[in-house]
């Protein structure tokens, strides 16, 4: 008589929710980023800070892209190039140069977006997010993370309109 001790999961299954809570925890930081770069910035006075509803303020970028292009084709080339190929080629060359990577790859994401300190500032922190979720999760989390934060923010002014 043999008792069988079967896993309350598999091995995959596990690594699936591994997943799915490392995008949730990204996402949730890239809304707590945001949050607290935009209450800074405001108290800064920064040009680019609307009040909507009379009370929520919030950065605004005009939609000038497609939905597609803003919310699929940028995430996957952002990640591709500021997170996957760098970090895959520091990891190849040694763990001691994947901090500098996403320092270096970090900035200069933030600065693309932005050109200025504020655009370091804001999208520089979410590249540091994007890349701990990359680390975790790997470039589908990330990728995950990054479209569904760009379709808060290219949707986000349109849902909080009155």
């Amino acid at each position: 008589f043999v008792v069988r001790v079967r896993p309350p999961c598999s091995p995959r299954k596990l690594n699936r929710m591994k997943g799915l809570k490392i995008v949730i925890l990204g996402l949730l930081m890239s809304i707590a980023w945001m949050m607290l770069t935009t209450i800074t910035m405001s108290h800064l006075g920064s040009d680019e800070i609307i009040i909507v509803n009379d009370s929520v303020p919030m950065v605004y970028e005009p939609i000038m892209y497609s939905t597609f292009f803003s919310c699929i084709f940028a995430p996957l080339w952002e990640e591709a190039a500021f997170r996957y190929a760098p970090i895959t080629i520091a990891q190849n060359a040694g763990n001691q140069y994947v901090i500098p990577v996403i320092v270096i790859s970090s900035c200069t994401f933030g600065w693309g977006h932005g050109d200025c300190i504020e655009g370091v500032f804001l999208q520089g922190g979410l590249g540091f997010i994007f890349s701990f979720v990359y680390l975790q999760s790997g470039f589908l989390a990330s990728f995950t993370v990054h479209a569904l934060y760009n379709i808060m923010v290219t949707f986000g002014p349109i849902w909080m309109i009155d």
